[in-house]
């Protein structure tokens, strides 16, 4: 029989396998006060199970709490988390450890490739220096001679043929093949 509540609490998470993961989401306050709890029902009821069942009902008592939401304290860790992050001091170099730390720096800046600065040449650039010539631009559509006569014609085909509000044809009217031809003699 367990004598006080300390020698059932260190019975109960002396298997670390079990304590470990049922105490994940609980601060220890927490999770002791609970096994308080289940360790005075066994008292009150002077009935006390073996250990395992013990263990599954606090579990079962635990899993009814809501986690512990555990306070952060963001400035104080990102402060810590600055500290760490800040490299040590060293003492400003004088002498011989000057100099060469100067020769190792311009070596390393010799060393480096120059980024180019200069705005890309332009295509009449290029060209006077052998380079590549531009595209040339898209033809513009462009129309033909006879497609300009035929369109004209047509035109005026209409406006002596159709009267020019209503699109009615007019007295004078005669199909547009043999009106063409009397247009092409200049016979109008």
């Amino acid at each position: 029989m367990i004598s006080s509540f300390d020698s059932f609490y260190t019975e109960l998470i002396s298997n670390y396998v079990w304590y470990e993961p049922a105490k994940l989401h609980h601060k220890e306050e927490t999770f002791r006060k609970v096994a308080n709890q289940v360790y005075m029902q066994y008292v009150a009821a002077e009935v006390f199970p073996p250990i395992q069942e013990s263990r599954k009902h606090v579990f079962n008592k635990l899993s009814l709490i809501p986690p512990d939401a555990l306070k952060v304290d963001w400035t104080k860790k990102a402060l810590e988390k600055l500290e760490s992050d800040k490299p040590k001091e060293e003492p400003p170099l004088t002498g011989e450890a000057r100099a060469q730390r100067l020769k190792e720096w311009e070596a390393i800046v010799k060393g480096s490739t120059m980024l180019n600065s200069m705005p890309k040449p332009s295509y009449k650039e290029l060209a006077e220096e052998g380079g590549v010539l531009p595209p040339k631009p898209a033809p513009y559509p462009c129309t033909s001679k006879e497609e300009a006569y035929i369109r004209d014609r047509h035109f005026e085909y209409i406006k002596a043929n159709f009267e020019a509000r209503t699109g009615h044809k007019l007295p004078t009217w005669i199909n547009e093949d043999d009106w063409n031809i009397l247009y092409d003699n200049e016979n109008l």
